[in-house]
């Protein structure tokens, strides 16, 4: 009735696990590129709907809603190139930006 069978238990060590993690978010996209100048703040009103949307995609692809959003408008660009606003009209809002950041300098 006995049939003793020898089990061999080896100790873990924690370096074992990193193999495990190298799967894990290995969809992340790489979003860092190298912008010219300082990020700037956009505030965008959007469908409660949407918000869910982009709430799940960040979820699930391992990014910070922002990231997720960065990524997404990233994406869109490269396939759809807008069409530049004249330059009169960059310079205008260059002046306006200009004016902004020396009215709350400290």
């Amino acid at each position: 009735m006995g049939d003793n069978k020898q089990v061999n238990i080896n100790p873990i060590s924690p370096n074992s696990f990193a193999s495990l993690d190298d799967g894990i978010n290995k969809s992340k996209p790489a979003t860092k590129q190298k912008y010219i100048g300082q990020p700037t703040r956009i505030s965008v009103d959007a469908h409660e709907e949407l918000a869910e949307v982009i709430k799940d995609y960040s979820y699930y692809s391992g990014m910070t809603q922002k990231e997720a959003i960065v990524h997404i408008l990233e994406q869109y660009f490269k396939e759809n190139k807008p069409k530049q606003r004249p330059q009169e009209v960059r310079e205008r809002a260059d002046k306006r930006i200009d004016r902004r950041r020396k009215k709350y300098r400290v």
